[in-house]
């Protein structure tokens, strides 16, 4: 008997059995590790990415959804001569962002979110896990308080700044990454931005701009996307099997930027 037929046999006529219900979560536990699941920053892949970044001169660094700050402390560390831009729009969750970064004077904060205008915008807070805050209501997330927030283009934001360059943009706004690229499109047209990290997840099918719509929408600007893994970053061309919502992090990149590209490949 062939593998496919014992394969067809047991998760298709037998799918009641104890065996075969192990065997289907044994192996989309597997998937999900396999494809990198998970948000802890020294074994995701994150790491990694500033480590192939550190030789780039990295100056300018736009957090994007900064939450409270963890992710900015360990860009500080990594680019000792980096000034960072730090957007978060949630009222409290500023405040504990304020808070610990508080007297660093490499930290520019911003208390208003980015996104496609200038504008505002209702945010679903989640008081017992912030970083589930988004203006996409996901569901199953309970406890969810209305806030009201201040949202800015990225591109005024540069314009009256007087940024030249953005060496790492770091997106992570539970879904609405499409409306903050939206409000970056002629700072990304110019390609004065070099790299941009981004999440991709379920919460995507919630706002509906998939990975297909990332791939597109770099591609036009002259960048290449790949998902960041444990031990390199995947450039790849999009296809449908990679549309699983799964995520977590992908990462875009100059197509001029050969030795980067290079780097974070892994070759």
């Amino acid at each position: 008997m062939r593998l496919s037929d014992v394969i067809y046999f047991l998760a298709a006529k037998k799918r009641h059995w104890r065996l075969t219900r192990l065997l289907d979560r044994v192996a989309y536990n597997f998937h999900r590790v396999h494809e990198a699941v998970g948000y802890d920053f020294d074994t995701n892949g994150e790491a990694r990415v500033f480590e192939a970044l550190k030789g780039q001169n990295v100056k300018c660094i736009f957090d994007v959804g900064a939450n409270v700050g963890d992710w900015t402390l360990l860009a500080l560390d990594a680019f000792p001569g980096s000034e960072i831009h730090c957007f978060e729009a949630a009222a409290p969750t500023f405040e504990s962002l304020a808070r610990n970064v508080a007297g660093n004077p490499r930290v520019r904060l911003n208390p208003f979110g980015l996104g496609a205008a200038e504008g505002s915008a209702v945010l679903k807070y989640a008081p017992g896990d912030d970083r589930l805050t988004s203006a996409v209501e996901v569901v199953g997330t309970r406890d969810l308080v209305s806030l009201t927030a201040r949202i800015r283009a990225g591109d005024d934001y540069v314009r009256e700044n007087g940024v030249e360059l953005v060496d790492f943009l770091k997106i992570d706004v539970e879904g609405m990454e499409g409306q903050v690229l939206a409000g970056f499109g002629r700072t990304l047209s110019e390609q004065r931005v070099r790299v941009v990290q981004f999440e991709y997840g379920q919460v995507n099918a919630f706002s509906r701009f998939l990975l297909r719509d990332f791939y597109e929408l770099f591609d036009g600007y002259g960048y290449l996307v790949g998902k960041i893994y444990p031990h390199r970053v995947d450039f790849r061309r999009y296809d449908y099997i990679h549309e699983d919502f799964i995520g977590p992090n992908y990462l875009a990149v100059r197509r001029g930027e050969g030795e980067l590209i290079e780097s974070l490949a892994g070759h």
